[in-house]
């Protein structure tokens, strides 16, 4: 078949009017020189490449670090399963480094990746980032990867098997990721972020997730997501859990799903398939006392909900101290619901919204929704 074979040359001082072929907000300038041989389907190719760049814009959210004076060159070979590069790259923030060589049955590739500076591409955080791994080929024909990476107040690590692609490539392993402080994170959330985080996930795969089963486990301290009513109810340290997983093009089972903290814990397991999903839960919140500061002692929220991606349903009952007694059903769709409310709650929890003013004494309700969830 067609294949390229010689030399090429490329010299661009502006990308710009290429971006509205493209699609892509393209620019900067860029000269080139590649050597080899390719084919058009990427099965065999031996190219050398020396490229330099200036103020390259690629149309990518990490345009940004691709700023200034920047080069490129190295070796890249493949022939079927077997590949070999030598790449590196440098721009005034970013240096890359990849090399090694893979086989059917063995070999491994590196990569080294080293950020100077993250703030102009992740508004908020301030200082370096690094990330770097490698790939092993083993005998039996699967990969082997291990990678950690990091940032300011954050990092991870990955160690996972990719099967062969007979095998399906199904992917299994671990990644364990930790933020020891999320204020950093404030401004890439859009919301005040503060606590510290970590979690691990173990499990397996398949790349399309059409069969999959996951864990994870993590810890949390004092968090605060934004909102002072949740921050209360979060804070200390807690645990949160889940275990998920799904047969091959079958429902998505929640076979846990926990969450305790010293003012909150929460249980609750389900199935969806679809759009759909049904989940039986069970929540006590410590102490009422939090939210409405004239009462004490736990309420609890036992019920199911569940979707059809549309619409909502929920059946759950809440009880809790001063003869807090309610059951709430119904529906909720777009922006309309369809819900009731029967029991009864002492007028005293409302205290804690209407001060410096106060009522006491006990309330039945028996009320209904129908309709838009909009005041008129």
């Amino acid at each position: 078949g067609f294949a390229f074979a010689g030399d090429a040359a490329l010299d661009l001082p502006d990308l710009a009017p290429f971006g509205p072929l493209l699609g892509r907000d393209l620019g900067g300038a860029v000269r080139a020189e590649v050597t080899g041989t390719l084919r058009p389907d990427l099965s065999a190719l031996d190219l050398a490449f020396d490229a330099a760049t200036r103020d390259l814009r690629l149309g990518l959210p990490l345009d940004p670090l691709l700023a200034g004076e920047g080069t490129a060159s190295g070796t890249v070979r493949r022939a079927g399963e077997d590949l070999a590069l030598d790449v590196s790259a440098r721009t005034p923030l970013l240096a890359l480094d990849a090399d090694g060589g893979l086989t059917g049955s063995a070999g491994a590739l590196r990569f080294d990746l080293a950020v100077a500076q993250v703030a102009p591409v992740l508004p908020g955080l301030s200082g370096p980032a690094t990330a770097a791994g490698t790939a092993t080929r083993r005998p039996d024909g699967s990969l082997a990867v291990a990678a950690a990476a990091t940032a300011p107040g954050a990092s991870a690590t990955v160690d996972a098997t990719v099967a062969p692609a007979a095998q399906g490539s199904a992917i299994a392993g671990t990644a364990r990721i930790e933020a020891a402080d999320l204020r950093p994170f404030s401004a890439l959330a859009g919301r005040p972020l503060a606590g510290r985080l970590s979690a691990t996930v173990t499990g397996s795969a398949a790349p399309d997730l059409s069969a999959f089963s996951v864990a994870v486990d993590g810890s949390a301290a004092n968090l605060h997501p934004g909102n002072a009513t949740a921050a209360r109810l979060l804070a200390g340290t807690g645990t949160v859990s889940a275990a998920l997983s799904r047969q091959e093009g079958g429902a998505i089972r929640v076979e846990r799903l926990a969450a305790r903290f010293p003012n909150l814990s929460v249980d609750a397991t389900g199935q969806g398939e679809g759009r759909g999903a049904t989940v039986a839960f069970d929540a006590r919140l410590a102490d009422v006392g939090l939210l409405a500061p004239d009462f004490s002692g736990p309420v609890t929220a036992r019920g199911t909900a569940s979707t059809d991606g549309a619409t909502t349903t929920l059946d759950a009952d809440v009880t809790g101290p001063g003869g807090i007694a309610a059951r709430v059903a119904g529906s909720l769709a777009g922006g309309a619901a369809s819900l009731s409310a029967a029991g009864s709650a002492p007028l005293g929890l409302l205290n804690g919204f209407i001060e410096p003013r106060r009522i006491e004494g006990a309330a039945a309700f028996d009320l209904r929704l129908d309709g838009p969830l909009a005041l008129s």
